[in-house]
């Protein structure tokens, strides 16, 4: 199941789900995996004296000090060391999640990439089927992109897609999957959504984006719209790629309309 980008890794028989707890939970493990080591260096040291001769009960009379510091100068050593571990442990997991993240984020507008889209669309609609709830699937993309980038410059045009991908992550619930799946074509899979709360969404996102002013490197200003088509599953059957291209259709039947629209499939 693809989750939200996040994933258990292993880091050893004796990581103890460290990687997934807290620092204080780490630290907790660490000095207790240290004590239990720090053992083996007194009874080592008993057992060759027993072994040589020496009753269990009057050697550790007689020498109990020895004992003790032996035990704590290696318990000491092993939660040292075992914290060092922690730490890079910990640093490893950041540096795991950060590129698992890189790999599933489209790094321009900070919405999931096409290649995380169509993983998490096959199971939430194989879901929605199986347990007969409702699922909206809706794509969009800006109209008359093309003539941003040539009027005013693809830098600009790439400061309207960070603005849409900002408008649309404010606009979905975590559960949803919003993605670029184009140089302007945007998708949303709304598990749980049937087609009358999906016009919501995605109107809320094409009115915020139409108010939104943008700015030239000449100082003009300017507005853009979007065009969308939404499927659901309450009313179509299909698969994933079914539903989409579905959804994707009526997208293209509102652009023949006029254009800044929303179309159901």
């Amino acid at each position: 199941m693809v989750t939200d980008m996040t994933s258990h890794h292993n880091s050893g028989a004796w990581d103890l789900g460290c990687s997934r707890d807290s620092k204080s939970s780490c630290v907790l493990t660490r000095v207790v995996q240290g004590a239990i080591f720090a053992l083996g260096a007194p009874l080592g040291w008993l057992l060759t004296r027993v072994i040589a001769g020496h009753a269990v009960s009057a050697e550790l009379s007689t020498n109990w000090s020895v004992y003790v510091y032996m035990f704590a100068i290696s318990a000491l050593a092993f939660i040292f060391f075992g914290m060092m571990s922690v730490s890079r442990e910990q640093r490893l997991e950041r540096l795991n999640r950060k590129l698992e993240r890189m790999s599933f984020t489209d790094s321009l507008t900070g919405l999931r990439n096409v290649r995380y889209f169509w993983e998490r669309v096959d199971e939430d609609v194989l879901v929605a089927h199986e347990e007969n709830m409702p699922l909206s699937l809706i794509v969009f993309d800006l109209d008359h992109f093309k003539r941003v980038n040539d009027t005013y410059g693809h830098a600009v045009g790439d400061q309207v897609l960070r603005g849409l991908g900002g408008i649309v992550r404010h606009c979905v619930r975590r559960g949803d999957t919003a993605a670029r799946v184009g140089g302007e074509e945007f998708a949303l899979v709304l598990p749980g959504t049937n087609r009358t709360h999906a016009l919501q969404v995605i109107t809320r996102i094409r009115e915020v984006l139409a108010d939104r002013e943008f700015v030239s490197a000449d100082g003009e200003r300017f507005h853009v719209t979007l065009s969308a088509g939404v499927v659901s599953t309450q009313e179509r059957r299909g698969d994933a790629r079914q539903l989409f291209d579905l959804a994707d259709a009526a997208l293209y039947r509102a652009k023949e309309a006029g254009r800044d629209r929303v179309h159901f499939a």
